[in-house]
């Protein structure tokens, strides 16, 4: 398949044959990249662009139980959410926060949804605030739904592209590359799990490039950047034409 990354992996290699590796300089490849890569950013978790819209952070929903003192909390929450992606209304996220917090305290036990939700409440107004405390809250709660899912869980795969979202939220504001690390780690884990005909398989591929790239910027491997190339590559090859 032809396409706006087609022709990077030759250019590079024809560029680094005829010049002496010592010569070319990673700010430089940098630019190179930055004028011929897609524009396509590391998305947020649940695989949509943006803020999350028009998508819940599993592929369950809690089961309705009017016993259950969590679930009218969780509703609240949810509606809280919803109402935000319609306005843009901060005050809703702030609701959402409160009540998906609310609801994970009062669980009868921890709960890999609930904490889906805050942490992609709390990632949502990260970006709006910039709040080192939101976006350590979504870290927090992110890694804790990861370890209440089973390996062979359906959701595995999900629960580490929103942990591997957040640690790179962190590395971009602390610049710890031990965040940018493990953020590569856990979406290499998310890719080997999803299937090339799974819908998310695009995004997290171009999540792993992203992360590849940003390694590149800060430590220089070429190896980092062709493995970049060949995710990004491989993201565009499996997302349908008709994809806006």
């Amino acid at each position: 398949m032809g396409g706006p990354l087609s022709s990077i992996q030759p250019f590079l290699h024809s560029r680094l044959t005829r010049l002496p590796e010592r010569a070319v300089s990673a700010r430089k490849l940098c630019r190179t990249m930055s004028n011929l890569l897609v524009n396509s950013p590391i998305l947020e978790s649940s695989e949509v662009p943006a803020n999350d819209s028009a998508a819940s952070p599993s592929s369950e929903e809690l089961v309705s139980d009017d016993e259950n003192p969590a679930w009218d909390d969780y509703e609240a929450g949810v509606d809280a959410y919803r109402r935000y992606e319609e306005t843009w209304d901060i005050s809703y996220l702030d609701t959402a926060v409160d009540a998906f917090q609310r609801a994970v305290n009062v669980a009868p036990e921890p709960d890999a949804i609930l904490l889906g939700w805050l942490g992609l409440c709390l990632s949502n107004r990260y970006g709006t605030s910039g709040s080192l405390d939101d976006l350590e809250g979504a870290l927090a709660a992110r890694q804790h739904a990861l370890e209440l899912v089973p390996e062979e869980h359906p959701d595995r795969a999900l629960r580490l592209t929103d942990l591997a979202y957040s640690l790179g939220n962190r590395f971009e504001h602390l610049g710890e590359l031990d965040d940018l690390q493990h953020a590569i780690a856990a979406e290499h884990r998310a890719v080997e799990l999803t299937s090339d005909a799974h819908p998310s398989q695009p995004t997290r591929l171009n999540n792993l490039g992203g992360f590849l790239l940003s390694r590149f910027e800060r430590l220089g491997e070429l190896d980092d950047l062709e493995q970049a190339i060949a995710a990004k590559r491989r993201a565009v090859e499996l997302t349908p034409d008709r994809h806006p």
